[in-house]
């Protein structure tokens, strides 16, 4: 597994910060049962926005994904 839970990641595309709730280890994807990562807004948002994202784990981390300096 490439990210952990509590991870700060930084989408290239969009410069957003996420962090890492689940990973891959507990995730899936239910239609497939893919190893998937759920992810959140990073608490440097400048709005509050509870929406968990479920992305398969190969998107993950195929480099749209870094992790954040801690």
């Amino acid at each position: 597994m490439r990210f952990k839970t509590g991870d700060v990641l930084r989408h290239l595309k969009t410069g957003r910060r996420y962090q890492v709730l689940l990973g891959p280890d507990v995730c899936c994807i239910e239609a497939d049962r893919a190893p998937a990562y759920a992810y959140r807004l990073g608490m440097d948002a400048t709005a509050a926005d509870p929406t968990v994202w479920i992305r398969p784990a190969l998107e993950m981390e195929d480099g749209r994904f870094v992790l954040c300096e801690a």
